[in-house]
């Protein structure tokens, strides 16, 4: 009698596994299993890694009465001052908080579909943004406290990154603050070495409730276009007359 060996076939190692983003393939024998990676739990219903919120459990070590809070980050969470606290010396010091908003279509030369939205990056675009800010004759003189990424939403083929800017000079505001950072930037729009920095869409049809009469208006990146009802005519954003 002759017997034969079977040997297992590796699904991790093979890249035939279905896991999902932020888990690991681990292979058993003729078989395998997804673990979520840590801060991230598993959701059996959509077999998915959903990021734990440390900060809505309270399962995090900021503390409060030093003027510390908990901000939620992507498989994690970091310690940021309190608003109107800067951190200087490794202590949460009284200072002023403002919020910029900037929408990027590409970061670091890397389009957003593809770009990763984690801590390291979001700290690392922040420093970014504070250097610009700080090399600007306007408020390259100290009162720039400290720069980090509050918030990051892709939305279509851009992410709006929302940055809370710790400053000691009252009279700074977010208005002022955009101002200065786009009117640094290289007239192709570059900002440090490869970011670029875009307009934010301005939707027509809400604008502009009239912008295609007897039609129905259609928004799009940068412009809008009208699809005329029936018995009526027109092209691209003309309005649509009775033919």
């Amino acid at each position: 009698m002759y017997g034969y060996v079977y040997a297992d076939f590796d699904e991790c190692l093979g890249e035939v596994d279905d896991c999902p983003e932020a888990s690991t393939c681990i292979n058993t024998d003729g078989d395998y299993f997804c673990s979520c990676i840590d801060g991230f739990n598993t959701v059996n219903e959509t077999k998915s890694c959903e990021d734990i919120d440390e900060c809505a459990t309270s399962n995090h070590m900021c503390n409060e009465s030093l003027n510390r809070v908990c901000m939620n980050t992507v498989g994690n969470h970091t310690c940021i001052c309190s608003t109107s606290y800067a951190l200087v010396d490794g202590s949460c010091e009284s200072a002023y908080s403002y919020t910029l908003e900037l929408m990027f279509d590409f970061i670091n030369d890397i389009v957003i579909q593809h770009y990763t939205d984690t801590e390291q990056n979001r700290n690392r675009l922040a420093e970014q943004v504070f250097d610009q800010l700080n090399s600007t004759s306007v408020i390259g003189d100290g009162n720039l406290a400290d720069v980090c990424v509050t918030n990051y939403t892709v939305v279509g083929g851009n992410a709006f990154v929302e940055f809370r800017i710790d400053s000691f000079n009252y009279d700074l505001n977010a208005t002022f603050l955009e101002s200065v950072f786009t009117d640094s930037l290289p007239p192709n729009r570059v900002f440090g070495s490869n970011n670029r920095i875009v307009a934010q869409d301005i939707n027509e049809c809400l604008v502009f409730t009239d912008a295609c009469r007897n039609g129905n208006c259609t928004n799009i990146y940068g412009s809008f276009y009208c699809t005329c009802n029936e018995g009526f005519q027109g092209t691209g954003t003309d309005s649509c007359e009775f033919g």
